[in-house]
């Protein structure tokens, strides 16, 4: 019902908006509402830099961010980066990371970061959302894979 309101609101509007214009009073409204209706545009690129137990990355992510992707994933293209705020060190041949939050973060971030490059389709992002939306983001990770992924082992996450 939500989605049908919107959508004739934004009716409303493309009607008014030529209905007000030059359009109306050179008799070419029914022009201007198919071209308005019928006009193909790029989607929008998204790409959001977060911390996974940041309390305001989870919040947005989990009631703004994902939400209104789920409604727009058409018109819309997402990138998730879990990284934020991290600092890292290359000690030897690897790399040691220090998160805002603590070690638990560093954690969330690489299971993330990982369920991301498993290129699981859109299953990645209900993962994530389920992960971000949870009370203990790491603690619910096997969990929102098994049942947004089910065939995606977590050891295969966490090799």
């Amino acid at each position: 019902m939500r989605v049908l309101k919107f959508a004739l609101a934004c009716l409303v509007f493309v009607v008014y908006e030529c209905a007000s214009s030059p359009a109306d009073r050179c008799e070419v409204l029914g022009q201007c509402v198919q071209l308005n209706s019928s006009r193909k545009n790029d989607p929008v690129n998204v790409t959001l830099y977060y911390e996974s137990l940041c309390p305001d990355c989870q919040k947005f992510l989990a009631l703004q961010l994902m939400p209104t992707f789920i409604m727009l994933n058409k018109i819309m293209s997402l990138e998730l980066v879990p990284y934020g705020n991290a600092q890292e060190q290359q000690v030897g041949d690897k790399y040691q990371f220090t998160c805002q939050h603590g070690p638990d973060e560093c954690l969330g971030n690489m299971i993330e970061t990982c369920v991301l490059n498993k290129k699981l389709g859109s299953a990645a992002y209900a993962v994530i959302y389920c992960m971000e939306a949870a009370a203990d983001v790491v603690k619910a990770a096997e969990s929102c894979l098994a049942l947004f992924s089910p065939e995606t082992r977590f050891g295969d996450i966490m090799a």
